[in-house]
């Protein structure tokens, strides 16, 4: 059996995250280079595989985010104030948005999907839909928040 060695340039990239705290992504390289007529084709499929490991790490990423937010959440609603609470679900909220566009929704089709299940716990009579009117007050705040959004995309 023959096993080549290839020269591999491993870069440890600093990223930030939503709770505050720094995290490293490793991204590896191919430091050879075939002749110059091999290259060009190469580098594409060096740049999709480059391409689908940033997407992965990002993934993982993002997945460890959640957990890390959910844990903040239940830390806060034991002895944290109003504000922790609430950075702690807006944290999930957007992390659970970039993990939907990570896996090829798109942010439209997450709301979408959301006012769909809002509508179909409405009609199913929904604990909270029934004993506090939950989840027709989200409904329309969603639909309230829609023109806004439509306006603020036209002048982007």
């Amino acid at each position: 059996m023959v096993t080549t060695s290839v020269p591999v340039l491993i870069l440890f990239q600093r990223c930030t995250s939503f709770s505050g705290r720094t995290m490293g992504l490793f991204e590896e390289y191919n430091t050879n280079r075939e002749p110059l007529q091999e290259e060009e084709h190469k580098m594409d499929n060096f740049d999709k595989k480059v391409d689908i490991t940033k997407n992965i790490k990002m993934l993982e990423w993002l997945k460890t985010e959640l957990v890390s937010s959910v844990a903040a959440l239940f830390r806060a609603l034991l002895k944290g104030t109003r504000e922790t609470i609430l950075d702690a679900l807006t944290n999930i909220i957007l992390i659970s948005y970039l993990l939907g566009r990570r896996l090829g929704m798109s942010f439209a089709r997450i709301d979408l999907h959301l006012e769909s299940k809002i509508r179909v716990n409405i009609d199913e009579g929904h604990q909270s839909e029934k004993w506090y009117g939950d989840l027709s007050e989200l409904l329309r705040h969603l639909d309230a928040c829609r023109p806004e959004r439509k306006r603020r995309e036209h002048f982007e």
